[in-house]
């Protein structure tokens, strides 16, 4: 399955598709021909470098939600209490339209409208016909001052099946490829970009993707300039394993990318794939998010965004795959049951699941999560001073937003 060829596509960012597309050559090839690229770039890039300025202190008054400013606010402050508590990032997809409907002022929306794909020997932008103008129009129109509500679509890779995709997006063709970003901000008055580049190793091709993010930042620096200051974002979707992404990492990009989407969830599927299990144990949660936040730079852990799922699996025993699940569908099933289970806690992973038999025999696990989970694990970014991320609201529940409307209060 892959939310980028198919509208019905429930699982989170770039899992299926977009990581057999990666693996379809040589890791290993892959990795040394960008280092060696790379390695002929200055690694220092002092010409992007950006001065972060110091953090403020947070507001203590409280805030009503107003409807006639725009957002003015600095990506590297920190957050007042006008702010939802953590800071969240919600996606949302063409497919689920309920989440268009939505009026909870999340701090950061990024819509799945974008991606790149390679076309006759250039990477061109696709997904404009997915923008909804109307509701760009109210965004803007429900962001304020003190509470500024940011547009942030996401951008991904599809179908890069070959090294040669990859050295056009880091070297040959980088500058095309941010010129249509750019473009794009300006034309829809986007407020940045949510970039998703996939399961990539990203410590051995440091070089290249520094220079990349210098100058898309420097381009969305230079247009900020121009719309008096209103800050421009860089979010970046990265994979939660120790291997591919690290503290080094938050530290390094830091200095360009303003918000990083951490996907931590879809543990059971990469740990025991076919065994029902928990889709995001809260312990790996914290393990995971302790881990990336730089004990060498604590500010930058306020930039991490833990990422949060609003689906869950559905297994059969005996069947080897998990059947992605949604809100709607998990309502559905329950509805059918003459007998419907309630959910039980996982002591361990202190996350839900229902488990039953069905006519023939056949027992059926859920692991679908519960309004108690989402407020534990907010509770954990609480903790931890980072950010939340969700993929995706339209998968979820009405309830589960109850947990961010007691945020504003």
């Amino acid at each position: 399955l892959s939310h980028m060829s198919t509208r019905n596509q429930i699982t989170p960012p770039f899992h299926r598709k977009s990581s057999a597309t990666t693996s379809t050559m040589s890791p290993c090839i892959l990795l040394f021909a960008l280092f060696i690229l790379g390695s002929i770039l200055s690694p220092a890039h002092s010409k992007y470098k950006r001065k972060i300025p110091s953090k403020k202190t947070p507001n203590s008054a409280a805030a009503e939600i107003s409807l006639d400013a725009s957002p003015t606010h600095d990506s590297s402050v920190t957050l007042s209490s006008h702010h939802l508590s953590p800071e969240t990032l919600a996606f949302i997809t063409p497919w689920h339209h309920k989440a268009y409907s939505l009026q909870i002022p999340f701090d950061f929306i990024a819509p799945v409208w974008f991606r790149i794909m390679p076309q006759n020997g250039r990477l061109k932008l696709h997904g404009k016909h997915d923008v909804r103008r109307d509701w760009l129009q109210k965004m803007r129109f429900l962001s304020t001052k003190e509470w500024p509500i940011r547009v942030v679509p996401r951008v991904s890779l599809d179908q890069f099946t070959s090294q040669e995709h990859y050295q056009q997006l880091f070297v040959s063709q980088r500058s095309h490829v941010i010129q249509q970003m750019v473009q794009l901000v300006q034309e829809e008055q986007l407020n940045g970009v949510t970039l998703e580049l996939g399961f990539l190793k990203y410590a051995s091709i440091a070089h290249v993707v520094d220079v990349f993010f210098g100058e898309l930042r420097q381009a969305l620096d230079n247009i900020s300039r121009q719309l008096q200051n209103k800050p421009l974002f860089i979010v970046l979707v990265v994979p939660s394993q120790e291997e591919l992404f690290s503290a080094a990492e938050v530290v390094r990009f830091s200095q360009w990318v303003d918000r990083f989407f951490v996907m931590t969830y879809d543990y059971s599927l990469h740990k025991s794939p076919g065994h029902a299990g928990p889709v995001a144990p809260l312990y790996w949660m914290k393990e995971t998010m302790m881990r990336l936040c730089p004990q060498s730079s604590p500010r930058d852990c306020s930039k991490l965004m833990m990422g949060v799922n609003f689906y869950g699996y559905h297994y059969i025993r005996g069947e080897r795959n998990a059947e992605p699940i949604i809100g709607d569908k998990y309502l559905e099933m329950m509805n059918e049951l003459k007998h419907a289970p309630k959910p039980k806690l996982d002591p361990q992973a202190q996350e839900h699941f229902v488990r039953y038999k069905d006519e023939q025999g056949r027992e059926h696990t859920i692991y679908y999560p519960t309004q108690e989970d989402i407020r534990t694990r907010v509770q954990l970014a609480r903790e931890l001073g980072t950010g939340i991320g969700i993929w995706e609201l339209g998968q979820g529940l009405n309830e589960f937003f109850s947990v961010w409307n007691t945020s504003m209060s």
